[in-house]
């Protein structure tokens, strides 16, 4: 996105520190806190409303569209994908724009992919193995925002 100077610094910061934070939590505990989601929300669609390179209805598309495809894949894959990973890529969207938001999640699932064989191949995990996501995805958000 782009901002004024300090302001795309501040923005930009903020939302990677909470992307961060979500990640951890992650990790640790294999859920996503849902007041976090929604400060995650809250602060992409202030970004949207305060930056003039994403209009409102792209961004809102975006999240549809992110939200509708991996609620598929939840169900498709039988929970293989999160509820909240579909929820936390949802609310990453409308700060990403359409074009971005999809380039993060094939990083994203790309990254996880690669992640889940590796552990399978060291013995580490099985097929059954739940890989948190949250981190890829905020390794997929920072790729995009320094592309």
């Amino acid at each position: 996105m782009e901002f004024l100077g300090t302001v795309s610094i501040l923005v930009n910061s903020s939302m990677v520190l909470l992307l961060i934070l979500i990640a951890v939590i992650d990790l640790k505990r294999r859920t996503i806190n849902q007041r976090l989601l929604l400060l995650l929300l809250s602060g992409s669609m202030a970004a949207v409303y305060a930056s003039n390179e994403i209009n409102f209805i792209s961004s809102i598309t975006a999240l549809m569209l992110i939200f509708l495809i991996l609620s598929f894949v939840y169900y498709i894959s039988r929970k293989g994908l999160g509820w909240g990973d579909v929820k936390l890529c949802s609310c990453i969207a409308p700060y990403l724009g359409i074009e971005k938001a999809f380039a993060m999640l094939f990083i994203s699932m790309l990254l996880c992919g690669v992640a889940a064989i590796i552990l399978i191949v060291v013995n580490k995990a099985n097929r059954h193995y739940e890989v948190p996501f949250a981190p890829f995805a905020a390794i997929g958000t920072i790729a995009v925002l320094l592309m």
